[in-house]
């Protein structure tokens, strides 16, 4: 119920630090995860740059910060303006692989899934949508194949992976 904030650096330290690497930093995949998590419970992250000595921004933080801009190209209508759901995530069925916001209006439901299921189906358990809607993949223009079981939740079948 209330608004809250993440500050974090890309790797270990508030400055930069001349050993951080693609080790010691958290991958993109890893800050998106977080991004994700964080807006789903009402939060914002403050990602923080840590420039060297000169005032120059290291090639890996750029690094981070463009894939992460890239994802956000499909993905940001479900963060940006974004208000968490009912239930932030999705843990009965598949850990801590979705997580949900909803639309500023009410209107859509976002799931992220961090990992693509083995079987080309999912079952979000904490999904129930309203008669004959719609599931789609931000960036995929075709609607899959879901519907609503009131008992298990939303069942959706995904398209092969490309």
């Amino acid at each position: 119920d209330h608004y809250w904030e993440e500050n974090r650096p890309l790797g270990g330290s508030y400055g930069y630090y001349w050993k951080d690497n693609d080790s010691s930093m958290l991958s993109p995949a890893e800050l998106i995860k977080m991004l994700v998590r964080i807006v789903a419970r009402n939060g914002n992250l403050i990602l923080m740059v840590c420039p060297d000595g000169e005032g120059n921004i290291p090639q890996n933080q750029i690094s981070r910060f463009d894939e992460i801009g890239n994802w956000l190209k499909t993905n940001g209508e479900a963060i940006y303006g974004s208000r968490p759901a009912k239930v932030a995530s999705d843990p009965s069925n598949t850990g801590d692989n979705v997580w949900y916001t909803n639309s500023k209006d009410g209107k859509y439901t976002y799931a992220f899934i961090f990992e693509w299921p083995k079987t080309g189906n999912l079952t979000l358990r904490m999904a129930h949508p309203k008669w004959e809607t719609k599931a789609y993949l931000l960036g995929y223009d075709k609607p899959l194949l879901a519907y609503d079981n009131p008992v298990d939740g939303m069942y959706v079948e995904f398209p092969q992976e490309t």
